[in-house]
């Protein structure tokens, strides 16, 4: 297995386990509250991921890296 695809992999699993604590941490929570809170997390998201993302995109690498890289 290549270590692009063992990144990929390492990637989908941190994300389940990103969304299963956001699901039971909203777990008895109002619509209204569950919705205030997905909003401040992706606020969050933003301020940390954004510049780092657009960086890549503009430089043609993706997430696990461009063409050249694989």
């Amino acid at each position: 297995m290549s270590s692009s695809t063992i990144g990929f992999e390492l990637q989908l699993l941190w994300d389940m386990s990103d969304e299963r604590l956001r699901q039971q941490q909203d777990q008895g929570l109002d619509l209204y509250a569950a919705i205030s809170r997905e909003k401040e997390l992706a606020e969050d998201a933003k301020r940390t991921e954004a510049n780092t993302g657009a960086s890549r995109f503009a430089e043609a690498t993706g997430r696990h890296g461009g063409f050249k890289q694989v």
